[in-house]
């Protein structure tokens, strides 16, 4: 690899997902239905997420709001269904105010309709 380049192929300490991973406590876990539950989980914002004003940057809270749908849907799984915890196919952000580096969030995520067809 040319010196410079990072290789981003490989997992490293400061892996986005396992910090968040490590970070993240569950609060709830809720099945309504046969296709609808609720996770919420709690976690801490890190420096590692933050942007130039030390809140939380909106990548990576959009992320960790997409991970939360995967999350969620662990309340409707069944044996040999959602192995790979699906795909989102629309996630809706909506922000009041900058998160703050050392805050502590709760992100609650919701399964209303689960699909499970190829696009």
């Amino acid at each position: 690899m040319d010196e410079g380049v990072t290789d981003t192929t490989q997992s490293h300490p400061n892996d986005f997902a396992k910090l968040l991973y490590e970070s993240t406590e569950l609060v709830e876990a809720t099945r309504w239905s046969d296709t609808t539950g609720k996770i919420v989980v709690r976690f801490k914002v890190l420096p590692e997420y933050a942007n130039v004003f030390q809140s939380l940057a909106g990548g990576a809270h959009a992320t960790a709001h997409d991970y939360g749908t995967g999350w969620a849907l662990l309340t409707v799984a069944k044996p040999g269904f959602w192995l790979s915890l699906g795909v989102s196919i629309k996630l809706n952000l909506t922000f009041l105010r900058p998160a703050r580096v050392g805050e502590i969030l709760l992100l609650e995520s919701e399964v209303r309709t689960p699909v499970r067809e190829h696009i």
